[in-house]
């Protein structure tokens, strides 16, 4: 049972009935805007409920602009709530074709740091599923920041699974 005026995704709620139906195949994954003025209750509502493993974040479908930052304060906060719940965070983190090594820096400075503990994963390998010059300038500060061990990364993982049409690349 959950309240439409609580929680704003009919979605997540097939997701983690899904998940309590599957024996244990399946795991559940909350999707969020951090820009809505209620994600932080969706959260606390999916963690009173039990049965939720982790948190999904999109970026670019949530409208988070890198260079607002009361955007970054927003997305910091979930990753804090989610932390506090011990959720993993999986995170489509590019939200612009002007993306690029600028936005990584932010995110691994200001935003990474509140997930504590928590496991995170970086979607398509900082990108959105292609390869281009934003992705792999994004992508080189994940790994520089990761073979440094900078603050943050010991739970970090960078997915890449991506596409590549058209030209190749090297």
């Amino acid at each position: 049972d959950w309240s439409s005026d609580v929680c704003s995704s009919d979605l997540n709620a097939y997701n983690v009935a899904a998940a309590r139906g599957s024996g244990g195949r399946l795991v559940a994954f909350i999707g969020l805007n951090p820009l809505d003025p209620g994600a932080l209750d969706e959260l606390a509502y999916w963690v009173s409920q039990g049965g939720v493993t982790g948190v999904k974040l999109h970026c670019a479908n949530s409208g988070v602009d890198f260079t607002k930052p009361e955007h970054v304060a927003r997305l910091r906060a979930v990753f804090a709530a989610a932390a506090e719940a011990k959720l993993a965070l999986v995170v489509h983190l590019r939200n612009s074709p002007q993306y690029g090594a600028a936005e990584a820096r932010l995110f691994l400075q200001q935003v990474l740091p509140a997930a504590g503990d928590s496991p995170v994963q970086i979607a398509h390998g900082a990108g959105w599923g292609g390869l281009d010059a934003g992705t792999l300038d994004a992508l080189e500060v994940f790994v520089e920041a990761m073979r440094d061990g900078a603050p943050g990364t010991q739970r970090l993982v960078v997915d890449v699974a991506m596409v590549t049409l058209g030209e190749e690349t090297p």
